[in-house]
């Protein structure tokens, strides 16, 4: 094979592979970043195991599907930015319910977008109780919300801020007992305000060499024979006194006098204020949790995809034409037969919904089908209602360059998993059923001559109908199950080879043999028992997973 003129092609493949890799790994594969201050948490270590100990900690229980928690991603982005100042005391974290191995926990929360603040606990390295936030104000009712369940649950603790008033009795000499990280103490007289003193203690949180006391009574400054002026502040440093007086009486004011002191001691904040953001591209933050998703083994088949292709059929299929009638519309009715018995949707779902519509409407013969043998477009779109399928992105058909896989990948999907489900409840349809209805929508709906000429060329070599075995010790509906699901295994390989030659191909995702020998080892033997078993085990209803699902 000459190489020479593919070069070029392979070439560019490894590059859009490589730079969309680094997107996705940049990514993370989270709606939210630790770049914004938000670290992700799982289920698994949640409660026993806070991501860092003696903070406090806001946890989002979220969604990464699901509209109103999209609408919540920025607002929660620029909470975590606004107060990446204060990470001395206080993590962001986020647990994601799309993912499986956190839905027992998430199961816990009703509703998500939930947020919920868990206080600091000195004594062990686990999550205090948690208080649940009101998340439908804005950014700084957030802030506000933040700042009380702060200042009822530190309390001066190993490098925590005091909240608490500085006693009559407790002497200057005690000031840094068990605290040598605080190299300064900044004493504040009450007379400024509380509201004041509260925002100089988290205003000076970035200086970490640094600690704030309240005064409420000035006579303590009299007893410990600190010399102090109206609207001044002292500064404690181990051993002498510095008094300040700031330029503005306003928290601010203050901060700014007490900062430029210890910049003058050569010390510096070290957290600081991250700007806000005004765009997320929500888009591009779901692609690389689902192309983070598709790294793990193929072991799942997802609800997803198989949503996706049923929306397309049903929605769209069905209202290309004026109306549908003859061979065209009994195709129709046969896969709508398939998906009502086999139904891989949940089962309060708008999508189960509009199947059992279409059932009772077009296929059920215990009902009077009021459709006659011609159904127009305005009675399909009548049995679709406003209902809307709740999946809005592939998973497993995702693609890297748009245009590419989706629909035609999620229709093997779902014509697999029919072929195993007809085997694994034998006697409610013929098992060769759901291969006479793949080639009839390939046929009739597919919009690619050339693929259905394939695909009756390759039927023409291997015909559908099995041929019969003349052991009677063979169960017929066993046999025509097992070669359904072979069969259509067999063409997707043949496929494989073709479609390469007719059309471009995602780099990401290339035409190899299906299973991969990573995927199914057992697979390359010359039985086809492997091969078989791995199918039935893949894409049996219960191993569907509900990734991607809102």
């Amino acid at each position: 094979m000459d190489f020479g003129n593919k070069l070029p092609i392979l070439a560019t493949a490894l590059l859009i592979c490589i730079q969309f890799n680094s997107r996705v790994s940049a990514m993370g594969g989270y709606l939210y970043h630790i770049e914004d201050n938000i670290y992700p948490v799982f289920a698994r270590n949640f409660d026993d195991t806070p991501v860092i100990s003696r903070k406090s900690s806001v946890v989002l229980f979220t969604h990464s599907f699901r509209p109103n928690d999209l609408e919540f991603v920025l607002k929660y982005t620029n909470l975590a930015r606004r107060l990446n100042k204060w990470s001395r005391i206080l993590v962001f974290e986020f647990i994601d319910c799309a993912l499986e191995g956190n839905i027992a926990k998430c199961s816990e929360i009703n509703h998500t977008p939930v947020l919920q603040f868990y206080p600091v606990r000195d004594s062990k390295a686990v999550r205090g109780s948690p208080t649940r936030l009101d998340s439908k104000g804005n950014v700084d009712n957030l802030i506000s919300q933040v700042v009380n369940l702060l200042e009822k649950t530190h309390s001066g603790g190993i490098f925590q801020p005091f909240f608490g008033l500085l006693k009559f009795d407790d002497p200057i000499s005690g000031l840094f007992l068990g605290r040598p990280k605080w190299n300064h103490m900044a004493l504040l007289p009450q007379t400024i305000g509380s509201d004041i003193c509260r925002e100089i203690i988290l205003g000076l949180l970035p200086i970490h060499e640094v600690a704030v006391r309240i005064v409420p009574d000035k006579r303590w400054f009299k007893k410990n024979r600190v010399e102090f002026g109206d609207d001044s502040i002292v500064i404690v440093s181990k051993g002498y006194f510095s008094g300040l007086k700031p330029k503005a009486l306003s928290s601010q004011g203050y901060i700014d006098a007490i900062t430029e002191f210890l910049n003058g001691k050569f010390y510096y904040a070290r957290d600081f204020e991250l700007s806000e953001k005004n765009y997320v591209d929500i888009p591009a933050l779901q692609q690389s949790i689902i192309f983070s998703e598709l790294q793990k083994p193929k072991t799942r088949v997802y609800r997803a995809d198989l949503e996706k292709a049923i929306e397309k059929i049903l929605t769209q299929d069905t209202l290309k034409e004026n109306y549908l009638e003859g061979k065209k519309l009994l195709v129709l009715k046969n896969i709508v037969t398939l998906l009502h018995h086999f139904n891989p949707l949940s089962a309060t779902g708008n999508g189960t919904l509009i199947i059992n519509r279409f059932y009772e409407s077009l296929a059920d013969p215990k009902q009077n089908k009021t459709l006659g043998p011609k159904v127009g477009r305005e009675q399909f779109e009548k049995l679709i209602g406003n209902n809307s399928f709740e999946a809005k992105n592939y998973v497993r058909c995702a693609s890297s360059i748009p245009n590419l896989r989706g629909f035609t990948c999620a229709l093997w999907l779902l014509f697999h998993y029919l072929t195993v489900e007809v085997a694994n409840n034998l006697g409610k349809v013929k098992p060769d059923s759901v291969l006479w209805a793949f080639h009839g929508y390939a046929n009739y709906f597919l919009d690619k001559p050339e693929y259905y000429l394939k695909l009756k060329e390759y039927e023409k070599k291997n015909p559908i109908r099995p041929t019969r075995s003349t052991n009677p010790d063979v169960d017929v509906a066993e046999n025509d199950a097992r070669h359904s699901i072979l069969w259509l295994w067999e063409v997707h390989n043949h496929f494989n080879i073709f479609v390469p030659l007719k059309e471009k191909v995602d780099p990401l995702f290339p035409k190899i043999k299906f299973p991969s020998e990573k995927d199914c080892p057992q697979c390359q033997q010359p039985s086809r028992d492997g091969v078989l078993n791995y199918l039935k085990k893949i894409y049996r209803l219960k191993n569907l997973s509900e990734f991607g699902m809102p």
